[in-house]
């Protein structure tokens, strides 16, 4: 570490502490250079002390290499040593013009300085130094350099614009709109990344701040949290947080809080891969049958029905107004427009099935099932699991996902003998090449297409050709 520069002439003075931390070798090696190693291998981080109290370190985003950071106390610097040295100079310079100004206006307000505004400060006047861009974003109704656009107030603006986008009905919502069960799950997400926030002790953190290193620290930090039930949280529940990230950072691009969304292009899916874990006729037997209390059986029969009609949750949810169409070979289905994130260009028609058909007798029709939020499904979906001991075929007790009912319906339905375009049909989708990805258990389908198949002449065994009347 060295020591910088004291400011004297402000009343909250300042010390900037910088050091060189060293990068995780994460990519290949670049061959471009001389000897096939990187052009840098580490980053100059800055400590700032106001009032005696460190903030950071902070990222200067000053890319060098170990030799050069140690060749800057060398009688003869090198040309790199000399590059590095001028580079913290011109950032120590930055900082201190934002010190400076924040320290005349905290003088005037009575309030503290920390270090998180004075990077807000100096980063805002580092995207700002062309004038035209200044008057561009002045002109716009943007904040003035120095007004702090923390994450929460981010937040805050975020769901207020989101909530005015809202259109529940899906048959005439637009690109831009989105439903009420989207708007729904921001709370759940920002819970996660403000909970980091408190765990780093910056929750009044400016969004300039917020970069790849951040959004990286970030996922490791929820890769080691546990839920209330123990367990660690999914990469799906994960990724669903950095989509958050980048969502709220693209739109403070939009406000011009930033310049640039420096996390876009950190890897997020944007949702779990295709896993699916069909469960076999008989783990569908012991959920029917078992012994359950009256309320885990009301859950359990009606998943199984979702599950018989190989319906997402959000489409269950639907299940009391859809339409019931018998044909006429005495065929009942469902057929119903998928309820999807932009309107309803998805049409879903599946057969009922015996089992479907007397649950849903059982509970005196569909109106008669179990249809509360999904939090509670699947709550309720895990106890049932463990009163009825349902294991897989390792003998591990399995947690019930509601996505499994759906998974199930299909595989069934494969081995039956549906193909593709079926498939597609009785599922909702939108192309039949979903089919290879939802469909498991391929003894089972292969199975299927042996039972199913007539024999052919040329299959039978030498006796079974010999004409009866040559015998």
């Amino acid at each position: 570490m060295s020591r910088i520069f004291w400011s004297r002439l402000s009343r909250q003075p300042m010390d900037l502490y910088f050091e060189f931390r060293p990068v995780r070798v994460t990519s290949a090696v670049r061959l471009s250079t001389a000897d096939g190693q990187r052009p840098y291998n580490g980053y100059i981080y800055v400590r700032i002390k106001i009032n005696n109290i460190f903030y950071g370190g902070y990222t200067t985003e000053i890319r060098t290499t170990r030799a050069a950071w140690d060749g800057r106390i060398a009688v003869r610097k090198s040309a790199e040593a000399k590059e590095l040295i001028n580079q913290i100079a011109a950032y120590e310079a930055l900082l201190r013009e934002a010190h400076d100004e924040l320290s005349r206006q905290a003088s005037q307000e009575q309030k503290l300085l920390d270090g998180e505004a004075v990077l807000n400060a100096a980063r805002w006047l580092k995207i700002n130094q062309d004038k035209a861009d200044m008057a561009f974003a002045q002109a716009a109704g943007a904040p003035s350099p120095f007004e702090l656009a923390t994450f929460p107030r981010l937040y805050d603006e975020f769901m207020a614009s989101r909530k005015r986008l809202i259109e529940p009905d899906g048959r005439k919502r637009q690109p831009d709109q989105i439903g009420p069960s989207t708007y729904e799950t921001y709370p759940k997400r920002w819970a996660l990344l403000f909970s980091y926030l408190q765990a780093i002790k910056r929750t009044r953190m400016p969004v300039l701040n917020v970069d790849a290193p951040f959004a990286y620290d970030l996922k490791d930090w929820l890769l080691d949290q546990h839920q209330s039930n123990g367990t660690r949280y999914s990469m799906a529940t994960i990724n669903k947080v950095l989509s958050f990230l980048k969502q709220l950072m693209e739109y403070a691009v939009q406000k011009r809080y930033v310049k640039e969304n420096y996390v876009r292009d950190v890897s997020c899916r944007g949702g779990s891969p295709p896993n699916p874990k069909p469960l076999s006729e008989r783990q569908l037997i012991l959920l029917e049958e078992c012994e359950l209390p009256p309320m885990l059986r009301w859950v359990c029969d009606s998943w199984l029905v979702a599950g018989e009609l190989c319906l997402h949750y959000s489409d269950y949810m639907e299940l009391r107004t859809m339409r019931v169409v018998t044909t006429e070979k005495g065929n009942r289905f469902y057929t119903h427009e998928r309820s999807k994130q932009t309107g309803r260009s998805l049409k879903q028609t599946v057969n009922i099935t015996p089992r479907a058909e007397r649950l849903i007798e059982k509970w005196g029709g569909v109106r008669g099932l179990y249809f509360r939020h999904s939090a509670l499904f699947s709550k309720y979906l895990k106890r049932i699991a463990e009163v009825a001991d349902l294991r897989d075929s390792d003998g591990k007790l399995i947690g019930l996902q509601f996505g499994q009912g759906r998974d199930t319906g299909l595989t069934s339905r494969t081995i039956a003998g549906a193909n593709e375009v079926q498939l597609m049909m009785m599922a909702g989708w939108s192309s039949p090449r979903h089919a290879r990805h939802y469909i498991d258990r391929a003894t089972e389908v292969v199975e299927g297409f042996l039972e199913a198949r007539p024999i052919a002449k040329n299959d039978q065994s030498p006796s079974e050709r010999i004409p009866p009347d040559a015998a």
